[in-house]
């Protein structure tokens, strides 16, 4: 799923259901740092649209569907 085009997004990432895998990190190192446990930093977020992209794509590559995107 793509972005909406030109449009900055919220994330929220819900660490009680992150597993670690990592999979948002490949897809958008600049937009999910990982933790020492691999394990998303930051837990509510802003993206601007610029990133808006790999956002979408890290969020949807996660197979706990740990993270969730609001358009803003």
């Amino acid at each position: 799923m793509v972005s909406p085009e030109g449009r900055s997004l919220r994330i929220k990432a819900h660490p009680g259901l992150c597993a670690g895998w990592g999979n948002c990190h490949r897809f958008a190192p600049d937009v999910y740092p990982l933790d020492e446990h691999g394990q998303i930093a930051v837990h509510l977020f802003e993206v601007d649209a610029e990133h808006a992209d790999d956002a979408w794509l890290g969020a949807q590559a996660c197979p706990q569907s740990a993270i969730s995107v609001i358009v803003r």
